[in-house]
């Protein structure tokens, strides 16, 4: 087990440890920018940040609305594909939803 995951699995058990794991996210864009500066490859990026969980990205995009710039994924979430900063919600789907039980994934 790596020094990284260990020091997840402590965090997750309440054991006392010299440091909390952490996660810093970041869009695209930003990783980018995080490579350009440090001069690094793509696989460096969460090394150099200290990132001590791996996240993995989903592949959980059902259709794209480019005449409003939104992206939706399985669950039916919004998200702007015109403010690349960030991750923006755009449309809510149990924003206004009186019950929860009518609510279906967009597979």
């Amino acid at each position: 087990m790596s020094g990284r995951m260990e020091k997840v699995f402590k965090a997750i058990k309440r054991v006392n440890q010299d440091i909390l794991p952490t996660q810093i996210d970041y869009t695209p864009e930003m990783k980018s920018i995080i490579k350009r500066i440090l001069n690094i490859d793509d696989d460096q990026v969460d090394k150099k940040l200290n990132n001590h969980i791996k996240y993995l990205g989903l592949n959980d995009k059902t259709k794209v609305d480019k005449k409003n710039g939104i992206q939706y994924d399985i669950w039916g979430i919004g998200w702007d594909l015109v403010l690349t900063e960030g991750f923006h919600i755009r449309y809510y789907p149990l924003l206004n939803s009186d019950d929860v039980k009518k609510y279906k994934l967009c597979l």
